[in-house]
């Protein structure tokens, strides 16, 4: 029976949370139960783009210090790393490392900072869709991973959380030709599950101090929901979490997968819960995700082709928008150009609706937030 650990943490006060993180870690048989001595473990936090922690985009700083202290007291060496969306380079990597707190942090206790943006092709002969993946090498060289996921909305796979965050160990753009190759969501989570059996973390621990909820996973807004959840099973810590959350784990394409997978039975009953009672830290006012897709993709191409066009939520860009040219970068569809607008020629990325397959990766990774996600007219009238 897979166990998922669930402390409280009301804030991100660091001597709270390194005593969250403890307890957390502790109740599921402590750090030395997960990491040896002399281990070299690569702690991969959700690092989806360069941004302050008080934006609630990344996992929290704090219990990535908690996490990696924890490894280095038992005398196991630390490196800290993702490869977030878009360039895999270590321009982008700076950024990223200065503004989210971790290069200070990397400095204070000694853990190192991943720079090396090499990747290799790994065999994956046990994947039910996919065989091989381009996986960082950073990863590859140390003995174990240890996943640190900040619970949000999302979308495209609804929530984001302990098995999407694995969606960072593919270099940079590499991420684009999956969402080309699996635009249906369904498969699109057939292929996160087989990448979490690749590379199935030591460790998993959820951020859920406070979420995202809304228009996640980086325009969404602050929700406090006061727990640190942790579990040597992904999946069963995302539906643990959908339970405190309140979200039917159905919704969510990768634990509806792996429930017709049979990983999970898809009954909370066959989760060991230690720690906190579910009952007694549910959120009952979370608000989901906008998007529940409608993917008709056992319908003949030309009525499927129509369906995702009129049935799913449409990407608009809002005046916010700087022409940055981000969007275009990681749409794998080839959808979004930059046009000039009025007399002063200001730039603003324009969305081709008919190229557009719906993967929102635009919304997921505008630095502005410009992108929004509206119904469209049929949807609305159905609605």
């Amino acid at each position: 029976m897979s166990k998922v650990a669930i402390v409280k943490c009301e804030n991100y006060q660091e001597d709270r949370v390194k005593r969250a993180v403890r307890k957390c870690i502790n109740l599921l048989g402590g750090i030395s139960n997960f990491i040896n001595k002399n281990e070299k473990v690569f702690i991969k936090p959700n690092l989806l783009r360069a941004s302050l922690p008080e934006n609630l985009i990344i996992a929290h700083p704090t219990l990535v210090k908690s996490v990696a202290k924890l490894v280095l007291n038992l005398g196991a060496e630390v490196v800290i790393g993702d490869s977030p969306g878009g360039s895999f380079n270590k321009t982008s990597l700076s950024k990223i490392y200065e503004l989210s707190g971790l290069k200070d942090i990397s400095e204070e206790i000694g853990a190192m900072l991943n720079w090396d943006t090499n990747y290799s092709v790994i065999s994956n002969p046990e994947g039910m869709l996919v065989k091989s993946f381009e996986i960082i090498d950073a990863v590859s060289k140390t003995d174990k991973l240890i996943s640190i996921s900040k619970l949000k909305t999302h979308g495209f796979t609804y929530i984001t959380g302990a098995v999407k965050n694995l969606f960072g160990l593919v270099p940079g753009l590499k991420k684009i030709g999956f969402h080309t190759k699996f635009p249906n969501v369904d498969h699109f989570s057939e292929m996160l599950l087989d990448l979490y059996s690749l590379t199935r973390p030591a460790l998993n621990i959820m951020d859920a101090v406070i979420a995202m909820e809304g228009k996640g996973p980086s325009a969404g807004d602050a929700k406090e929901v006061g727990l640190i959840l942790a579990s040597d099973d992904a999946i069963s810590l995302d539906f643990v979490a959908t339970h405190v959350i309140g979200i039917n784990p159905f919704k969510v394409p990768t634990l509806k997968t792996a429930i017709g997978r049979n990983i999970i039975s898809g009954k909370i009953d066959d989760i060991e819960i230690l720690g906190e009672e579910i009952d007694s830290v549910r959120v009952l006012d979370f608000k989901p995700s906008p998007t529940e897709r409608i993917d008709y993709w056992f319908y003949p191409p030309i009525i499927r082709k129509w369906a995702v066009r009129n049935l799913n939520l449409i990407p608009v860009i809002k005046s916010d928008c700087i022409g940055c040219g981000v969007c275009i970068k990681n749409c794998p569809a080839d959808a979004i150009k930059i046009i000039l607008i009025g007399k002063e020629a200001k730039k603003k990325a324009n969305i081709d609706l008919k190229k557009c397959i719906r993967c929102y990766c635009c919304h997921e990774l505008c630095p502005e937030k410009a992108v929004e996600l509206r119904k469209p007219l049929l949807l609305k009238m159905l609605s």
